[in-house]
């Protein structure tokens, strides 16, 4: 049976303060003890740390970066003893697994780390995933565990991921601003207009509903089951061990792209951008062909040799694609200045996703 990935949200994990409230961790351990018992390996996103740690600087100035990652030093150790706890009395063993968006934009850390994943659910051991706040760069995080569990759900290939939070689903309109506001039971296209209009994240939480949904709208697109809901209502985990529907059911779409060109498309940061001419982006869309300098019109960005960029329009008003490059931003602009760049191939088309495939 395929994994299943259960994602806790920030507020989720706090109390109406802000300091960590672990109950939930009951529920979810009686959940993945379930799953685990019917054959489905189960991997947790959490978040937590910080929460957990903040006190010990309550009374401390400085940079509240810093300060939000000593907290998470502190407090990720406090938040993998509460999983020791809650899953002990059903015989499960926690592993905890931080990881940054650095250690997935390189190919071979991406893939260490899902052969670490695969193994400790071969052998019964639950991963307890959390972003590594305390080498993050605050320029290249996270920012949210929605992402994260989005990227781990694809990197075990999972067959269903929940986003459990605060709200019992994805509602027409703000819950929070509209006492009438329905919640959606299914929900099969997700585009920009409705992750826009989603309202910001709470108080205690980091990515809100909107990022939720961006997830989700991945999540879909590798073919994976998304359910958004909330974590508070016993009879949501109950659904899950019953394999009932709850909260707002996203259903997989089949999946357009392997692995790899999935991974360059959406889990690597563009480092730069090139503005291609019409004849380029029409050899590209229509014939499948690699870039070749020959159609580059304008570059922008300090990318390095395999790092991957975006390619725009003439106009710059489309994004046409994501690649990696095979110059680094010297080299590139070196060649253009020889003009020596008649044929030279700056992204095969195997390193090349296009936008709308």
């Amino acid at each position: 049976m395929k994994p299943l990935v259960i994602k806790l949200g920030s507020a989720l994990l706090s109390d109406p303060d802000g300091c960590f409230d672990g109950t939930i961790l009951d529920p979810l351990a009686a959940t993945v003890s379930n799953r685990w018992k019917v054959g489905q390996p189960t991997l947790v996103v959490s978040s937590g740390a910080v929460a957990l740690g903040r006190s010990a600087f309550s009374n401390q100035t400085g940079p509240s970066l810093v300060r939000k990652q000593a907290s998470a030093a502190i407090g990720q150790a406090q938040l993998m003893s509460c999983y020791r706890e809650a899953f002990g009395p059903y015989g499960l063993k926690p592993a905890q697994v931080l990881l940054t968006p650095a250690d997935l934009r390189n190919r071979e850390r991406y893939l260490q780390a899902s052969g670490v994943l695969r193994l400790l659910m071969q052998n019964k051991i639950v991963p307890i995933l959390n972003e590594n706040d305390v080498v993050s760069d605050v320029a290249l995080r996270f920012g949210d565990n929605d992402r994260l569990a989005v990227e781990a759900a694809t990197m075990v290939e999972a067959v269903q991921l929940i986003l459990m939070t605060v709200e019992d689903g994805v509602y027409q309109t703000d819950p929070r601003t509209d006492p009438q506001a329905k919640r959606l039971s299914l929900l099969e296209v997700i585009d920009d207009a409705m992750i826009d209009s989603m309202g910001p994240p709470g108080q205690l939480g980091c990515g809100g509903m909107g990022s939720k949904l961006r997830s989700a709208r991945r999540a879909q697109e590798q073919g994976i089951d998304v359910v958004i809901a909330s974590g508070r209502v016993l009879a949501n985990w109950q659904a899950i061990q019953q394999e009932r529907s709850f909260g707002t059911a996203i259903p997989a779409r089949p999946r357009k792209r392997s692995a790899r060109r999935d991974w360059i498309a959406n889990t690597l940061e563009p480092r730069g951008t090139l503005v291609i001419d019409k004849g380029a982006q029409y050899a590209l869309e229509k014939d499948g062909a690699s870039l070749l300098a020959v159609g580059l019109l304008n570059h922008a960005g300090n990318f390095l040799r395999g790092d991957s960029v975006a390619l725009k329009s003439e106009d710059s008003s489309v994004e046409v694609g994501r690649g990696l490059i095979r110059l680094d931003r010297g080299a590139l602009d070196e060649v253009l200045r020889r003009g020596e760049h008649t044929d030279q191939i700056l992204i095969h088309r195997d390193d090349l996703v296009l936008s709308d495939r």
